[in-house]
């Protein structure tokens, strides 16, 4: 069976216990019959499917129809758990520079020019701690974090 509508059904019939079924072909649909727990029935199916997950709503519609809940088979072995990386402390590339505005700060103690020297300060220190880095570690350091702007 190459069409993976059909055989997605067919499994779901095989899981129940179902091995004699039929399958006709109308006019514009086909019908899949089969024996259920000592009932005839039937299900109409498309001769195309519409996307891709045609299939998995199909075998939800013909357990509707038989009435039966879906079967779950567990694995032998269980899923691997993913591993938690443990907290780096900080980055082990940053290099910490003196201060540059350390001499300005005591002089400037203008109203209008102390905050637009701090603001010019945090920009420059900020540049200066992307600067800092290697491209590779600042990003493998940086994955999960929040980095300033």
């Amino acid at each position: 069976m190459t069409d993976p509508y059909l055989s997605a059904l067919v499994r779901e019939l095989k899981s129940h216990g179902v091995t004699q079924y039929e399958v006709k072909k109308g006019r514009k649909h086909r019908r899949l019959i089969f024996t259920f727990q000592g009932r005839e029935m039937f299900y109409v199916m498309p001769s195309t499917s519409s996307d891709f997950r045609a299939p998995l709503n199909a075998q939800s519609d013909l357990r509707r129809l038989m009435g039966v809940e879906r079967v779950i088979t567990k694995s032998a072995s269980p899923r691997p758990r993913k591993r938690r990386l443990e907290a780096e402390p900080e980055c082990p590339c940053l290099t910490v520079r003196p201060d540059p505005f350390a001499a300005l700060q005591s002089v400037c103690v203008d109203p209008l020019l102390g905050p637009m020297l701090k603001r010019l300060e945090d920009r420059i220190r900020q540049a200066e701690w992307r600067l800092s880095f290697s491209p590779v570690s600042f990003a493998r350091w940086s994955r999960g974090r929040k980095v300033p702007a």
